[in-house]
């Protein structure tokens, strides 16, 4: 997924999560983070606010975000479809491109 994409994922979850933008900030910090330290969670929360709404941040890092999410117990409850590819060397790259288009248009239409 794009970065786009993957922005508006997190925060369609956060807001199915009944999730504030500083909840949020947290509960990623805590996950990613071996500290508490009150100041270098501030900062966190300022820079995923940032990551959230700026094309330049890495799909990688907003992956990893909505990896955390999804691992939450609050996933079950939602009604939610994320759609997560399992890289194959047995199938061509056309074929997985395409498979991949086929499975945006459905998600669209959901």
């Amino acid at each position: 997924m794009d970065t786009p994409e993957l922005q508006k994922l997190i925060k369609e979850l956060a807001k199915k999560y009944s999730w504030s933008q500083e909840q949020l900030s947290r509960e990623l910090y805590v996950n990613l983070h071996e500290d508490d330290d009150n100041e270098t969670m501030k900062k966190f929360a300022s820079a995923l606010k940032k990551q959230l709404n700026r094309s330049t941040t890495s799909a990688e890092t907003l992956q990893a975000y909505l990896d955390i999410m999804i691992q939450d117990p609050k996933f079950k409850t939602v009604s939610m479809i994320y759609p997560k590819p399992i890289p194959t060397t047995v199938l061509d790259d056309a074929l997985v491109k395409g498979l991949a288009v086929i499975s945006k248009k459905i998600l669209k239409n959901l």
